[in-house]
């Protein structure tokens, strides 16, 4: 069993260059094609642009793919989310923030968004616009399933388990900057010349909120304004590792292998010194458990250490815990393959097929509906 477990790691340790590196994209459609049929699309009423979104939409969903038909589920089910709990805005900071992207880099649409601590999903920007019809049909013609965004609120909400940080995550939704949380706001801006930072009257509602006079550590958190900031960012630095880790794997977990998560989760993106990034862990584990993404979110959720309590007590790196479930696995994954590194190629042809199924499903629909690719 030792020798057994001693040969799986070695399996994972020594990951081949060329199975980590970025694979063909998984789809490969013709960008003249994308474009032609939606300006195509844009040229028809809002009414008949409606009714031609739904026909795709109903045929993508018809899709008989186990992965498919699991994403389309979760978008169900998001769809049906409500907005959550409501935060009283506790200060609006109109600081200019420029053309914010939250979900840059993104193919599909974001149009409505999980919010942590409130449970529940709000708008972005006003739903139901047709550019935002033409950016849906984009998606799917690219190899999303219709609703990619709800699926992401639904995985969102599964992994946000709380274990006591939805009262910090409700403080930092009530402080705004701009449009945006006080946590997008930090989370968007850490390590830039743009970064922003707490507040006086931010930190003094921070201390009446989670360190009243009765609390233990009231003494040594107030004895100066410098120990009550460095709280309040201790406490933002490890709900960010809460917060950013399930972003990352809900996202892993419905972008193809060789698109790129937004910029400000792009260190889970990258393998450390003779490992698995987090992304290419989330992609074997879909294979292991057969393309059934809630299964991988199961074990997430079973395996996830909670964050410190208080939140300020000590540094909380959830992919310690993450990591050590995923090692156990190891011996599993080597019943289907040889080889950890065979898993994760294998699984980049699979996902690659499903977004094809997916993307010539959306213009076989389009072409029943008049609008035709030039290249097809």
């Amino acid at each position: 069993m030792i020798i057994e477990m001693a040969l799986a790691l070695l399996h994972l340790q020594q990951v081949e260059k060329a199975a980590v590196s970025p694979v063909s994209p998984a789809v490969v459609v013709g960008v003249e094609d994308v474009d032609a049929v939606l300006t195509a699309f844009a040229a028809k009423s809002k009414a008949r642009q409606k009714r031609i979104l739904q026909a795709v939409r109903d045929a993508v969903g018809n899709i008989d793919e186990p992965f498919a038909k699991a994403i389309t589920e979760y978008a169900e089910r998001g769809a049906k989310m409500g907005a959550g709990r409501r935060v009283a805005i506790a200060k609006k900071i109109n600081r200019p923030t420029g053309d914010v992207d939250w979900w840059e880099n993104l193919d599909f649409p974001v149009p409505d968004e999980y919010r942590f601590g409130l449970r529940g999903v709000t708008p972005v920007n006003s739903a139901g616009k047709p550019e935002e019809w033409k950016i849906e049909l984009r998606a799917m013609l690219l190899g999303y399933p219709p609703g990619t965004h709800f699926a992401l609120a639904a995985i969102l909400q599964e992994l946000d388990t709380g274990s006591g940080v939805e009262n910090f995550a409700m403080f930092l939704e009530a402080w705004r900057n701009g449009d945006e949380s006080f946590y997008q706001a930090l989370d968007r801006t850490a390590g830039t010349e743009g970064s922003i930072f707490f507040y006086d009257a931010m930190i003094g509602d921070f201390i009446k909120k989670f360190v009243p006079k009765n609390h233990p550590g009231y003494k040594r958190v107030t004895e100066s304004l410098d120990t009550a900031h460095d709280a309040l960012h201790a406490s933002f630095l490890a709900y960010r590792q809460y917060r950013a880790f399930r972003e990352a794997v809900a996202l892993s977990l419905l972008l193809p292998p060789d698109s790129e998560l937004p910029r400000r989760l792009s260190r889970y993106d990258a393998g450390g010194a003779g490992g698995y990034s987090t992304r290419s862990q989330i992609e074997i584990l879909l294979r292991l458990y057969g393309q059934d993404p809630a299964k991988v979110v199961r074990m997430i959720c079973e395996s996830a250490s909670p964050p410190p309590v208080p939140l300020w007590s000590r540094k909380y790196d959830p992919f310690t815990s993450f990591h050590g479930a995923f090692q156990k696995l190891i011996p599993e994954m080597l019943e289907i393959e040889n080889s950890t590194n065979l898993l994760l190629s294998t699984q980049a042809e699979l996902r690659k097929h499903v977004a094809g199924r997916i993307s010539n499903t959306a213009f076989l629909a389009l072409e029943g509906q008049g609008i035709t690719a030039p290249n097809r």
